[in-house]
């Protein structure tokens, strides 16, 4: 059971493999990212921007010393992201490698879910039931 914080925001994510990590994202959330350099390829998810960075990175990150992102690396909470279809985007995590760590489940007027990605992050998922 996952008991840390649940946080709504953008969010930036380590990864060993930065061209890995930018396929697989782009798969499992349907989307491409709107911008990319060599240390980082950001996306945008509904509201918030899912970063991505390589975990040996050297140095200070652009955003190392800001508050507006939330780390996931440090492993305190977990980010939720809004898509459309909390049960397909679960099995696209899965059929690209990533694994469930809650399976999707109907709270209220939401469903929600938490999947790992291949780098060990957790991310939490989300839509509406209606």
């Amino acid at each position: 059971m996952f008991t840390g914080a649940i946080v709504f925001g953008s969010c930036r994510y380590k990864v060993a493999d930065l061209s890995a990590a930018k396929e697989f994202y782009s798969k499992c959330f349907g989307v491409k990212p709107y911008f990319e350099e060599p240390t980082w390829v950001v996306f945008q998810i509904h509201d918030y921007q899912l970063w991505l960075e390589p975990d040996n990175l050297t140095g200070e990150s652009v955003y190392e010393a800001t508050n507006y992102f939330y780390k996931a690396s440090k492993r305190e909470g977990l980010i939720f992201w809004a898509v459309e279809d909390v049960y397909e985007t679960c099995k696209r995590f899965q059929e690209l490698g990533g694994t469930i760590f809650k399976a999707p489940k109907k709270t209220g007027s939401f469903i929600d879910a938490i999947v790992n990605d291949l780098w060990s992050n957790k991310l939490g998922l989300h839509s509406n039931a209606f």
